[in-house]
C-alpha cells in the first residue's frame, strides 16, 4: 500500500501495533513493558505500510517525532516485531570537480542522512538503528555538538539508559571537517550526565600526534564541573622553576563554588590561593577571595604575607538591602610588591565598609547603617567610623499642597528638608613607617540639620526668579577641648573633658536667576540659526563668625605678640563667618541644523563664570574669577578648559596681598593675572563594527547564569588590565592630551602629557594591534608604555604583551585554545625581574 501525502499523521501506538493483524491478542488493562506509552508523531513525503511484515517505511524528508525527540532522515524503517527504528541517508549521485584537475567526475554522495533531535541536543550520523524495547541502539559515524564542543565516533551504541559505548571518538572545538587539533580515543564509556572514561587519549595537532595519556576521565555534566585545576610551568629570574594554580575546583550546586590552588617555587617556597562566590539571583552575590605566603618574593626576607577580599551584596526585601566589601593585607607594600596590576599598585589606600540601608517611599525617610575603615598603607594611619547612623526626610511642602482646584498661595513654595547623623570615629597615626608606636583618638559626633527652602511662586518684574533658603544645624559632642595656660605667659595647653555638648550652627542664602536669550541667523551651510541662552545669578550668603567667643565654641588667648589666638573645643567649627555676594554667569550656545526636512536642536558648548566678594574676609575679599569652557556637540571628542584668575599679586608667604590695579598697576592695565590654566582634550574614535557569527555571539542570559569563581591569580587587583577591549572593531582609539599650567604659587609649574589609554588597530584579517602610552611632553620622557599582539588562530589565539620602560618591564606570550572550556590548554613564557607575575626589570 502506497500513499503520497505532506500531512501530518498522529496514530496511537498501540492501535498501529495491532492493526495488521485482527487476530491479535487483545491489550492488557495494564501497559506492556515492550509497548510505547505515548503517541508517535510522523510525516514523510511517501509512506508505506506493509501488514504482513508488519513494517513502515517513511521516504522524503521523513521525521519522527516522540516525546521531547525528533529523528529526520532521507529514509526511516519501522520494524514494529523487532521492536527496531532504522535512519539512513539515501546514496546520490553528482557531477564534482576533481581535485587539482579542470574536468568533473561523477561521485556518489549520501542525501538526508539521519539527524537526532532531543530537546536541544543534537546528534548527526551516517546510519542510526534504535531498539524502542530495550533501550539500545547504534549511530554509524556519529557527530553531535555540545557547549561550542563537536562529538564524533565511529560507531556509537547505547547500552542503556544512562550507558553510550564509542568506539572511534574524538572531540574538538575547531568547527573545520579536517579540525586543527582533536583529542583522540579508540574507546570511551560515557556515563549520561556524570563522566566519560576513555582510554587511551591522544591529542593531535592536524594528524600529527603530540601528546598521550593512557587514560583519563572527564566529567559529562552541563555548566561548572568539579576537578582540577591545570597547573602553568615557567622560569623566573629571581624565584627559578616554578609551578603555578595546581589546585581543585568544587561546584556542588548552582549556587556556590569554591576553589583552591598553590604555587611551588624553586628557589622561594610556596604561595596559596582560595576564593569562594556564592550567588542566589534578586537575592545574594558576594565572594571571597585570598593568599597567603611565607616569603617576601621580592627582599628575600621569610616572612609571612597573606591579603584577603571581601564582597557581599544582599536584597532583603525591594526597600532594605546590605553590602559589605573589605581588603585586608599583612603589610603595606603587598600589593605593591606582588600585583601587576599598575592601578592597584598604586592605590595607598584601602578602604572597607558594611552599609546597611532602609527606605521608606511613602514618607519619604531612609535609614544608612554604616561600618567602615580607611587605612593609609604609606603612613600607617587609620580612620574607622564604628558605626554611622544616618536619617534622611526628603524634601517636602512644609504646609502641603493646595486643595484640587484652588490656586497655590505663597507659603505653599516654602519646603523643608530633615538630616540626622550620628557617628563614632576613632583615628590611630603611627608614629612612623618604621614604628611600632601608634597614638589613637576618639570621637563621638551626632548632628541633626533642618533645612527650609522657598522657591517664590511668582516672578519678580516678570522676569527674576527668588529662591531662598535657611539652614539649621545641631551638633551633640561626647567630649570637648579646654584650653588653658598654668601661667599667664606660659604656652596654651589643653585637655579633654567629658560630658555633654551642643553647638549650634546656621546660615542664609538668597539666590536671584534668570535667563536671556540671543538669536544670531548666519545660515551657514545646514546651520540656520545660533541660539546663546545666558543664565545669570546673584546670590547673597550669610553666616556669623562662629569663632567670636560670644557663641563659647572658640576659646581666645593673646599669645606674646599681642595677636589674638582662638582655639576650636570641637574641631570643625565655622570661623570667620560669611557675608559674601556670589556672582555666576552659564552661557549655553546652541544651534539649529536642517538636513532635508529635518531639523534638530544641537548644544555646541558651555561657558561658566563666577566670581565673589566676602564683605567679612580679613584680607583676600575678592574671590579668585574661575570659568570653564567645555565642548558638547562634536561626538568623539571632548575639549575642556578650566582657567582662574586672581585679582592680587603674587606675594611671598605671611604678607598680605595687594590688588593689582593697587601703586599704579590701574596705569598699566593691571587688574586681573592668570593664576592657573588647564587644558584637555579627549579624543575616542572608532572604526567600523564587525558582524561576528552566531557561535560568538554572548548570550544574553550569560551574565546571570552562574557565579563562576575567580582565582586571586586571575582577580583583576593581580592582574594588569586587558589590552583588547573590543575584537567587533577595525580599530579604535582613546587620547588624552592635557596641559597644565599653575602660577598660583611661586615657582610657578608647567607640566604636559599625553596620555594613550586605548589605541587598538586591526593590521589584517588576524593580526590585531594594542598600545597605551603616557608622556611627559616637558621632559620628553616616555612615563609608561605598553605594547600588545594578538593573532587569530581559528581555534587557537596567541597573544604577546610587552613593557618595554619603568618598573613595570616585562614580557607575556600565551597560546591557547579559544574555547573557555580548554582554555588551560595553552603555552605561556613570562619574562621579568620578579617572573612570578610578570612585572619588574626584564634585566
Amino acid at each position: 500500500m502506497t500513499r503520497r501525502t505532506g500531512a501530518w499523521f498522529v496514530l496511537p501506538v498501540l492501535l498501529l501495533a495491532l492493526s495488521a493483524h485482527a487476530q491479535s491478542p487483545a491489550p492488557d488493562s495494564g501497559r506492556r513493558a515492550n509497548e510505547l506509552d505515548t503517541l508517535l508523531t510522523y510525516k514523510a513525503r511517501i509512506h508505506r505500510h506493509f501488514a504482513d511484515e508488519r513494517v513502515t517505511v517513511l521516504e522524503g524528508e521523513a521525521e519522527v517525532r516522540y516525546r521531547s525527540m525528533t529523528l529526520r532522515a532521507e529514509r526511516i524503517t519501522v520494524r514494529w516485531d523487532e521492536h527496531t527504528l532504522l535512519a539512513e541517508g539515501v546514496p546520490d549521485t553528482a557531477w564534482e570537480k576533481a581535485p587539482g584537475r579542470g574536468d568533473s567526475i561523477r561521485v556518489v554522495r549520501f542525501r538526508g542522512e539521519p539527524v537526532f533531535i532531543d530537546g536541544t541536543e543534537e546528534l548527526r550520523g551516517h546510519r542510526m538503528v534504535y531498539n524502542f524495547k530495550t533501550g539500545k541502539g547504534q549511530v554509524v559515524r556519529g557527530r553531535t555538538e555540545l557547549e561550542g564542543g563537536r562529538y564524533e565516533g565511529g560507531t556509537i551504541k547505547q547500552a542503556g539508559q544512562k550507558t553510550i559505548w564509542v568506539a572511534g571518538g574524538s572531540y574538538t572545538t575547531c568547527e573545520l571537517n579536517a579540525p586543527h587539533y582533536h583529542f583522540s580515543s579508540s574507546k570511551m564509556k560515557i556515563l549520561v550526565n556524570d563522566k566519560v572514561i576513555a582510554r587511551p587519549v591522544v591529542l593531535y595537532f592536524g594528524r600529527v600526534p603530540l601528546a598521550f595519556l593512557p587514560f583519563a576521565i572527564f566529567p559529562h555534566t552541563r555548566g561548572r564541573q568539579s576537578g582540577i585545576l591545570v597547573p602553568h610551568y615557567g622560569q623566573s629570574e629571581l624565584e627559578g622553576r616554578y609551578l603555578r594554580g595546581l589546585g581543585y575546583y568544587w561546584a556542588p550546586n548552582d549556587y556556590f563554588d569554591a576553589s583552591g590552588s598553590i604555587d611551588f617555587f624553586e628557589r622561594s617556597g610556596w604561595m596559596l590561593h582560595f576564593g569562594t562566590n556564592y550567588a542566589v539571583r534578586y537575592l545574594l552575590r558576594g565572594n571571597i577571595t585570598g593568599s597567603i605566603t611565607r616569603k617576601n618574593f621580592v627582599y628575600g626576607q621569610n616572612v609571612r604575607r597573606w591579603d584577603i577580599h571581601i564582597s557581599h551584596a544582599q536584597t532583603l526585601d525591594p526597600t532594605t538591602s546590605l553590602q559589605v566589601s573589605g581588603y585586608f593585607v599583612s603589610d603595606r607594600n603587598f600589593y605593591r610588591d606582588l600585583s601587576a596590576d599598575l592601578e592597584q599598585r598604586l592605590r595607598r589606600q584601602l578602604q572597607s565598609n558594611a552599609t546597611f540601608s532602609k527606605s521608606w517611599p511613602g514618607s519619604k525617610n531612609s535609614l544608612t547603617l554604616n561600618l567602615s575603615e580607611t587605612r593609609d598603607l604609606d603612613t600607617g594611619s587609620s580612620i574607622r567610623m564604628l558605626p554611622q547612623v544616618s536619617f534622611y526626610h526628603a524634601q517636602r511642602s512644609l504646609f502641603g499642597s493646595p486643595p484640587r482646584g484652588s490656586r497655590p498661595r505663597w507659603y505653599h513654595s516654602i519646603y523643608y528638608a530633615y538630616n540626622l547623623r550620628a557617628y563614632q570615629r576613632i583615628s590611630r597615626a603611627q608614629a612612623g613607617t618604621a614604628s611600632s608606636l601608634s597614638t589613637s583618638e576618639e570621637e563621638r559626633v551626632a548632628n541633626h540639620s533642618l533645612r527650609l527652602s522657598m522657591v517664590n511662586p511668582g516672578k519678580i518684574f516678570g522676569w527674576l526668579q527668588l529662591s531662598q533658603g535657611l539652614n539649621l544645624s545641631e551638633d551633640w559632642f561626647g567630649q570637648a577641648k579646654d584650653y588653658f595656660r598654668r601661667d599667664p605667659t606660659g604656652p596654651v595647653t589643653s585637655r579633654t573633658i567629658h560630658g555633654f555638648f551642643a553647638r549650634h550652627t546656621f546660615n542664609y542664602q538668597a539666590t536671584l536667576a534668570t535667563k536671556l536669550y540671543g538669536l544670531f541667523t548666519p545660515h551657514l551651510g545646514p546651520v540656520e540659526a545660533i541660539r546663546h541662552v545666558v543664565s545669570p545669578t546673584l546670590s547673597f550668603q550669610y553666616s556669623p563668625d562662629f569663632s567670636n567667643p560670644r557663641w563659647g565654641y572658640y576659646e581666645a588667648f593673646v599669645d606674646r605678640s599681642g595677636r589674638e589666638v582662638r582655639y576650636d573645643r570641637f574641631g570643625g567649627t565655622p570661623r570667620g563667618g560669611v557675608q559674601a555676594l556670589r556672582i555666576g554667569v552659564t552661557n549655553l550656545f546652541q544651534a539649529k541644523v536642517v538636513q532635508g526636512e529635518k531639523e534638530k536642536k544641537l548644544d555646541l558648548f558651555t561657558w561658566d563664570l563666577s566670581t565673589a566678594y566676602n564683605f567679612r574676609a580679613e584680607e583676600r575679599k575678592l574671590s579668585d574669577l574661575t570659568w570653564r569652557l567645555r565642548t558638547l556637540f562634536l561626538p568623539m571628542m571632548s575639549l575642556s578648559v578650566d582657567a582662574t584668575h586672581s585679582f592680587y599679586q603674587q606675594a611671598p608667604p605671611g604678607e598680605a596681598p595687594q590688588y593689582l590695579w593697587a601703586d599704579g598697576g590701574w596705569k598699566r592695565g593691571s587688574f586681573v593675572r592668570l593664576a592657573y590654566l588647564r587644558f584637555s582634550a579627549d579624543v575616542r574614535v572608532s572604526g567600523k563594527r564587525r558582524t561576528l557569527p552566531a557561535e560568538e555571539q554572548p548570550s544574553e542570559e550569560a551574565e546571570e547564569e552562574e557565579p563562576g569563581i575567580l582565582l586571586p591569580g586571575e582577580t583583576p587587583r593581580y592582574q594588569p588590565g586587558k589590552a583588547f577591549e573590543d575584537f567587533t572593531l577595525t580599530w579604535r582609539a582613546s587620547v588624552n592630551l592635557s596641559f597644565e599650567l599653575d602660577k598660583r604659587w611661586l615657582p610657578e609649574r608647567r607640566r604636559y602629557y599625553a596620555r594613550i589609554s586605548g589605541l587598538e588597530l586591526q593590521l589584517t584579517r588576524n593580526w590585531r594591534l594594542a598600545y597605551g602610552a603616557q608622556l611627559d611632553l616637558r621632559e620628553r620622557d616616555i612615563v609608561y608604555q605598553r605594547i600588545s599582539l594578538h593573532r587569530d588562530l581559528h581555534c587557537w589565539e596567541a597573544e604577546f604583551d610587552w613593557v618595554p620602560t619603568g618598573r613595570d618591564k616585562r614580557y607575556y606570550l600565551r597560546i591557547n585554545v579559544k574555547a573557555p572550556q580548554l582554555r588551560e590548554l595553552k603555552l605561556e613564557k613570562w619574562g621579568g625581574r620578579a617572573g612570578y607575575l610578570g612585572y619588574g626589570s626584564m634585566y
